[in-house]
């Protein structure tokens, strides 16, 4: 979706106003992008807080001050930085909601899809964008022929499903991010070997 979304912005702004894309296509789809970068910023942050990191670091790459960097992505953690859980959501059911919101996917039933969506990806991520990429996507790869299995894991306060998916042309991965609340904070297809 990160590709397909950087595509319709960079076909509008070259084009000058004459590609396949109205220029408000092109600022859904960057509003779109902004949602992911900072979604994948915000766990990335949080990997490098896992792995030992400090505030101090933190903030020295973003250019800000640590009490900044904790305000904006340190939430969710207690005292001594642990992780506090924020909801009862477990893998099997992060893998099930994710298995169903990609059946709907497939079936081209994109109002659906976004029942489930935080805020930010509401504002984001709109029906029509959803349909969009997902024509895409099938234009480039073929049709829809089967899922794998899926795989999932936590990273911090966030569940991640992977779901391999077989095209005609070959394969792909849809990714689905689940947040504390429960809700979608992050929607990708990709290339299988991304991790």
């Amino acid at each position: 979706m990160l590709l397909t979304q950087a595509q319709v912005v960079v076909d509008v702004l070259r084009s000058g106003g004459e590609s396949g894309y109205s220029p408000l296509a092109a600022v859904t789809a960057t509003r779109a992008l902004s949602t992911l970068v900072d979604d994948i910023l915000h766990t990335l942050v949080l990997q490098a807080k896992d792995e030992g990191h400090t505030w101090a670091e933190v903030g020295d790459v973003l250019h800000t001050t640590r009490q900044a960097a904790y305000q904006r992505f340190g939430s969710g953690r207690g005292k001594d930085n642990e992780e506090i859980p924020m909801t009862e959501l477990t893998t099997a059911d992060a893998i099930e909601r994710a298995q169903k919101l990609f059946v709907l996917n497939t079936e081209e039933k994109f109002d659906e899809m976004r029942v489930d969506f935080n805020e930010r990806m509401l504002a984001g991520l709109s029906a029509g964008l959803l349909e969009m990429t997902w024509s895409q996507i099938t234009g480039a790869m073929g049709e829809f022929k089967s899922f794998g299995e899926p795989v999932a894991r936590t990273m911090g306060d966030t569940v991640v499903v992977d779901i391999p998916m077989q095209f005609r042309e070959g394969p792909m991965k849809g990714r689905v991010a689940y947040g504390p609340d429960g809700k979608i904070a992050g929607l990708f297809l990709l290339n299988p070997d991304v991790l």
